[in-house]
């Protein structure tokens, strides 16, 4: 009977989380990402970042520009990708992922780690506090935190307040 009632407890709570997920953002969660032996690094790389392009587009972000995008075997601990910058220019002219650290993430995570990058790069964008529900913050989230806090992260990524970026529409 206790057995019972944990489970009933369990399956009321897990409802009423269902009911506080965006719309948007109500698929079946991915569960945990799959290792990827070897991957076409322009293919694997394209989605999310159209992702990005088309989330900027949605929040009035216009004329970012690009970056050149690229997996590198490994990077020094513990950046799991670093964005490149031309020093005279302060122009960012690359963007190096590990392949070691990509092959491990779920779908969420790369789609967080693909904004973050693009936002210090095209954004001019600083690392938030660790605590904050951001893109932003030095440190991944889970998979499911992104996957949950979708839309609010992508609203705090190309809020006009936070962003530096001069073609913000107000």
């Amino acid at each position: 009977m206790k057995y019972f009632l944990t489970y009933l407890l369990l399956v009321q709570a897990c409802g009423s989380v269902n009911d506080r997920v965006p719309e948007s953002t109500k698929t079946v969660y991915p569960g945990p990402a799959e290792i990827v032996e070897d991957f076409e690094p322009v293919e694997e790389l394209k989605p999310f970042i159209d992702l990005f392009y088309a989330q900027a587009e949605n929040y009035g972000v216009f004329n970012l520009g690009e970056v050149d995008q690229i997996f590198v075997d490994t990077l020094e601990a513990p950046n799991a990708a670093v964005c490149e910058w031309e020093v005279e220019s302060g122009a960012a002219v690359q963007i190096r992922y590990s392949k070691e650290i990509w092959v491990t993430m779920g779908f969420y995570q790369k789609v967080e780690m693909v904004a973050h990058e693009m936002g210090h790069c095209l954004l001019h964008r600083r690392h938030t506090p660790d605590s904050t529900v951001s893109f932003m913050r030095s440190k991944l989230h889970s998979n499911y935190d992104v996957f949950y806090y979708y839309d609010d992260m992508w609203a705090e990524l190309f809020n006009t307040k936070e962003s530096g970026h001069a073609d913000h529409n107000d």
